[in-house]
């Protein structure tokens, strides 16, 4: 065997040994604070972030979802290693500037929380991947969203956005937009240049018609070689009153699906029947999670009829 692959396997070893999860305050008590990688305290009724969290220099996962916190000290900015923050279901409503120095964090959950604006701090997070900001009360999208160059996920689901900034079509490596649920009149025509684009949500606005240039999009994801038009096959659009939207492809319409489906799911074999006519177009799957998505992507024509706030894994 190669010495060199012996010492990298050696040392890949040592590190699984010296990496602990904890998943309550005995655990974080009892354990060398160098030793500690990943730490969950979901639920447990937390007013604040223990301090013995920002003496962790090696952790990589933090998840304190569903507490009462409303702060987030400047002290997180010590967390250097830190890679993923899940902050959902609290009661916060600003970030510090410390976060800025967070460079390695990738995925950063604060939806259900009290946020009014999308913090100018976060869009300097320049290796996110994930952004979950759904369920605020936010009023707006800032122009240095375009910042966050690496984002495949951004949840905006549930807010009070009335535009959509022309810099998100920057985005070129996203994969999954929520924008669901806000009081959005119209896309601009720069979305349509998110080439990887797999979900495109704007149910339940005010939008009426999307961008030829939307319409057209197609993916070139390797999840979906097929070439079919994205708006063939995202979860459609519509608004609360149920008027479809008006979107033309090659010279025809295409159906709100939201509309047909309703809450019935035996209205399923209507959408089966216009997927017919096209002979290009796969079987047709619904699906109530991301991973039924991704897995089936290259198989079935898709549609997701889950709600956001009770989405699986």
């Amino acid at each position: 065997m190669n010495y060199l692959c012996f010492f990298c396997i050696i040392l890949l070893f040592i590190n699984n040994i010296y990496a602990i999860a904890c998943y309550n305050f005995k655990c974080l008590k009892n354990n060398d604070i160098k030793e500690i990688t990943d730490v969950y305290l979901r639920n447990e009724k937390l007013t604040e972030i223990p301090n013995i969290v920002f003496k962790l220099k090696n952790l990589k996962t933090l998840d304190l979802s569903g507490n009462q916190i409303s702060t987030i000290p400047k002290k997180i900015g010590n967390l250097k290693n830190l890679q993923t923050l899940y902050l959902s279901r609290n009661q916060i409503s600003t970030i510090p500037k410390e976060i800025n120095n967070l460079k390695k964090l990738r995925n950063l959950w604060l939806d259900n929380n009290q946020f009014t604006t999308i913090p100018e701090e976060i869009t300097n997070l320049k290796n996110l991947s994930e952004l979950l900001l759904g369920n605020n009360q936010i009023t707006t999208i800032p122009k240095e969203i375009d910042n966050l160059v690496n984002l495949t996920i951004i949840l905006l689901y549930d807010n009070r956005i009335t535009i959509i900034p022309k810099e998100i079509g920057n985005l070129v490596k996203l994969e999954f937009l929520y924008l669901n649920d806000n009081q959005i009149t119209s896309i601009p025509e720069e979305v349509g240049n998110l080439k990887n684009l797999l979900v495109l949500d704007v149910k339940n606005n005010n939008i009426t018609k999307l961008p030829e240039k939307v319409c057209k999009l197609k993916t070139e994801s390797h999840r979906a070689n097929f070439g079919i038009p994205l708006v063939s096959w995202i979860r459609f659009l519509g608004s609360s009153v149920g008027r479809e939207v008006d979107c033309i492809i090659n010279n025809m319409s295409l159906v709100n699906p939201s509309s047909l489906l309703g809450s019935n799911k035996s209205n399923t074999s209507k959408i089966q029947s216009l997927i017919n006519t096209d002979s290009n177009i796969p079987p047709l799957l619904f699906c109530r999670s991301l991973r039924c998505f991704s897995n089936n992507m290259d198989k079935y024509f898709l549609f997701f009829i889950h709600e956001l706030n009770s989405w699986t894994e």
